[in-house]
Formats: structure tokens, sequence, C-alpha cells
């Protein structure tokens, strides 16, 4: 099997097999080895902790909420499975087709209460500090991201009917806002990830196949969280100038 330049290989001697009860290191190889033991074992250790370290914010277990960060909405959260409807067309549904008084109001009926009140216990938690209400001690304001993702969402249903303002001077069809609110739904869109499986099917078998929106997705309960931010909604004036110094989580003169 070898080649004839193959290496000879001589049979050992059975005092020479290893015995590990009785077989010695030789000393200079032991003063070699046992301190790159030592550095290799801590080496891996610090590895072991930092990829821990380093992973732990996106690996925890997720609540039965959905939630990996805390929201003081957490527990208002309720799952429920919807079928998205697909409808071409302008009167598809009352938010659909050209603005007018009566869609413009249901546009705004999905966020118009989104300012919320929380108390200190439900701040506290908070992974963003946020600012105290002035003359309200021990409350704070806060906004669900869902109420301002609604929001840029009909901003930029109004920029596509009425349109953008390229001047850059109007407050909310300014293109620059029109921007902000596209890129905001981008990462909306991007975290919340819906993995729902669209199928492709035909209503006759002498018809294309087409992607079908009908299909059944799983939610959260939107009317859950309206009900939560309704009964939280900051119904003062916010003063923005105003700074808070004796709040109880001492965030009134925090900055960004």
């Amino acid at each position: 099997m070898f080649s004839a330049s193959s290496p000879k290989y001589s049979s050992v001697a059975d005092n020479e097999l290893c015995d590990y009860d009785d077989r010695k290191i030789p000393r200079s190889h032991s003063t070699h080895i046992l301190p790159a033991l030592l550095i290799l074992s801590l080496v891996a250790n610090v590895f072991l902790s930092a990829k821990l370290l380093y992973q732990s914010p996106s690996c925890r277990a997720v609540s039965d909420m959905g939630q990996l960060l805390y929201s003081p909405a957490a527990k208002a959260l309720q799952h429920e499975p919807l079928v998205f409807r697909g409808d071409f067309g302008l009167d598809s549904s009352p938010y659909s087709g050209v603005p007018d008084e009566a869609s413009n109001s249901h546009w705004q009926a999905l966020y118009d209460f989104g300012i919320s009140r929380i108390s200190t216990d439900e701040a506290r938690d908070l992974v963003n500090k946020t600012l105290p209400i002035p003359d309200d001690h021990g409350y704070y304001i806060t906004s669900l991201s869902v109420f301002h993702q609604l929001h840029c969402l009909n901003n930029v249903r109004l920029a596509v009917y009425n349109g953008t303002d390229w001047t850059d001077q109007d407050e909310l069809m300014a293109i620059t806002h029109v921007d902000h609110c596209i890129n905001a739904i981008r990462q909306s869109l991007m975290c919340s990830a819906d993995i729902t499986p669209l199928v492709w099917g035909r209503r006759s078998l002498d018809e294309r196949a087409k992607e079908v929106m009908e299909v059944e997705h799983s939610c959260r309960n939107f009317e859950a969280v309206k009900r939560w931010a309704a009964d939280r909604q900051l119904r003062t004036n916010f003063d923005f100038t105003a700074i808070v110094e004796d709040d109880p989580l001492q965030w009134g003169a925090w900055t960004l």
C-alpha cells in the first residue's frame, strides 16, 4: 500500500507503551505545556463570556406576549387570527380613495389619541428614558410606535392624493416629512417582519395564477391596544419648554 519512499515504522516495546498511571512528562515539556494550557483556557473563557454577553439581548426568551423589550402596554396585548383584505378599487374600504371628510376622520381615529400619560411604575422599566409631564407629578409622557406609524402612513396617503410640498415649507406635506414617514414605515415593516405565507391560486382553470393576499395572519388585536392608549390619553397641553426637576425617576433634566 505504501510507496518505497514511505517512512519506515518500527514496533514499540511493551515497556514503552503509554501508562497513564506511571508515565511522567519530562520537566522541559511540562514547563511549556502547562502555561500554554492555562492561556488557552483563559482565552476560551473570555471568548465564551464575550459571546454570551454580546448575544444576550437578542437571544433572550420572548415573553408570551411576543415582546422582547419592555413596554407598559404589553399586558394589553391580545393575539387573534385576521384575514387581510386585498381589494382593488378606490372604494374598497373606508380608508381608501380620494381624501374627504369621512375618510380623513377614519384615518385620524386610528391615532389621534396616541400621546399617553403613564405612571412612574409604568415608566420605570422603559428601555429608553422619557420626560415627566410638567405640573403632573409622578406621570410621564410616551406614545406607542404604532400610532406614529399610522400617522406617517396617513401623511403619505395625503401626499399621494394632494401633492408633496417640494419647497419643504409645509409642516405636514414637506418632502422631508414625507420622506421621514416613508422611512419610518419601512423600518416598522422590517422590524415586525410578518412571516405569514402568501399563496398562489386561480379562480378558474383558464385564468393565470396570481398571488393571493386574502390569507389568515397572526395579529395583535389593535382595538385592545387602542383601549390601552385611550385610557391613558394625555388630555392636557404638554409644555415642551418646561424642565421638571423633582420627578420620581429624576429624568426631568435628561437630554438625548
